[in-house]
């Protein structure tokens, strides 16, 4: 058996994080489906159904991230300050590979003003 990998624990952690999950009830979860108390102990397997057992316990999941973020995004009356911070949600969730070939085909048609709006804020940083 595999250990979990590092992506694999630090999405495990992204989620304790997003659904504010203090530490003793992040560890009780774990120890109740697995009998461990870190998930430096859990396997591949185990750190996958964790993974999905902590998106559909708190019944949020990258999918309606992207989803949710993806409608913000094209809204015409949200403000550029609120599209960069969509835009940023979309490229996050790209980067972790939990978009579908079809939700980045869906985001490389957004409008260019977003991206270049991005790119800037990016610039104007360093």
């Amino acid at each position: 058996m595999t250990s979990a990998t590092n992506n694999q624990k630090a999405q495990i952690h992204i989620l304790k994080n997003q659904f504010k999950l203090d530490d003793d009830t992040y560890r009780d979860l774990m120890f109740e489906h697995f009998r461990v108390f870190s998930s430096v102990d859990l396997t591949e397997d185990e750190a996958e159904k964790f993974i999905h057992i902590l998106q559909m316990k708190y019944n949020i999941s990258y999918k309606q991230g992207f989803k949710k973020a993806f409608e913000l995004l094209t809204d015409v009356e949200l403000s550029p300050t609120s599209k960069v911070k969509q835009f940023k949600t979309l490229v996050r969730i790209i980067e972790k590979r939990q978009a579908t070939n079809f939700e980045i085909e869906m985001f490389k048609k957004l409008d260019i003003d977003v991206q270049i709006n991005y790119i800037n804020n990016l610039i104007s940083k360093l």
